[in-house]
């Protein structure tokens, strides 16, 4: 039996708010991989260019880890062995809990972290040579916060790698409308205003001048307005589901509604059909606009 499984069969009979808890975190593992090529790439193109110590003990912190897989598969292979630790942190619990259930290296240790938070904790600050965030910095609503917060968790010439999506958000986009919706806006009122990160004219400017306000040296950064991915229909649905972080705030009686109107308009914001169950095999392509951001703690030692 897989150690995931172990982890599910020690849930008490009938739990079913941890068994949801779990397969939302199972489901992200097995389909939210559609980005491991580009990650891989950018990560390895960065490493190389960091020229890090082969002395000494490095740590390190990803934030947004989601099911965990992306470190074990992107990013562990691609470190030098004198890592001392990896901390995996994200903003949901249910995700922090099954990547601690798969892991299987000592260096990998797991917190919930909200990044965005207005306070962090203060045992990480200045603590991390690296800190490496993959799609996660588009659902930060208050980006000069993380990046406030990402400066503090930083040491001295502490690097970052931050990669996400700029332009468009599509789950935020879904509650916008769905904020416009009588029966849903007492949970989404935070989302009816909501502007998509760097979705200025010039987030070229835009992006210089946020490092600049945080004490951050720009290294490299690349703005990718076109970039695409291809997956299956049914893992596209499987991942926005998996991320949703609102139905569980939705009464148990209304879930189902809820859910078919998510899937709605989900189709609606990225105009591709999900609620055809015949097509679920289809191959799609999602337009994900990335930026890519490597930058170091403008404090040295």
């Amino acid at each position: 039996m897989t150690k995931w499984c172990l982890w599910a069969s020690s849930f008490p009979e009938g739990t079913l708010e941890w068994i949801t808890m779990f397969n939302k975190g199972l489901k992200y593992y097995k389909s939210g991989r559609f980005h491991f090529d580009k990650i891989r790439y950018e990560y390895k193109r960065v490493i190389d260019s960091m020229n890090l110590p082969k002395n000494g003990e490095l740590r390190v912190i990803d934030i947004g880890s989601g099911s965990g897989r992306l470190i074990h598969e992107c990013l562990i292979p691609l470190l030098p062995k004198n890592i001392k630790e990896i901390v995996a942190t994200d903003l949901d619990q249910s995700m922090v809990e099954f990547a601690r259930s798969v892991n299987e290296n000592p260096k990998v240790k797991f917190g919930v972290l909200d990044i965005g938070a207005e306070n962090i904790p203060e045992h990480f600050y200045n603590r991390f040579d690296i800190l490496f965030s993959s799609y996660c910095f588009q659902y930060v609503q208050d980006i000069r916060r993380g990046f406030s917060n990402c400066k503090k968790l930083l040491a001295p010439n502490g690097q970052f790698l931050m990669i996400f999506q700029f332009k468009t958000n599509y789950l935020f986009s879904i509650y916008k409308k769905m904020s416009s919706i009588d029966k849903w806006n007492k949970y989404m009122k935070e989302y009816a205003n909501f502007t998509p990160h760097f979705s200025s004219k010039d987030p070229d400017s835009e992006l210089k001048r946020l490092s600049k306000d945080y004490g951050l040296t720009l290294l490299d950064h690349k703005f990718e307005p076109e970039y695409q991915y291809y997956f299956p229909k049914w893992a596209c649905l499987d991942i926005f589901q998996s991320i949703d972080f609102k139905l569980a705030t939705i009464p148990k009686d209304q879930q189902e509604d809820y859910i078919q109107d998510f899937v709605t308009i989900l189709s609606e914001v990225t105009n591709i059909d999900f609620s055809d169950e015949k097509t679920m095999d289809e191959s799609i392509i999602l337009s994900i606009p990335t930026v890519c951001v490597h930058a170091k703690n403008s404090e040295s030692r």
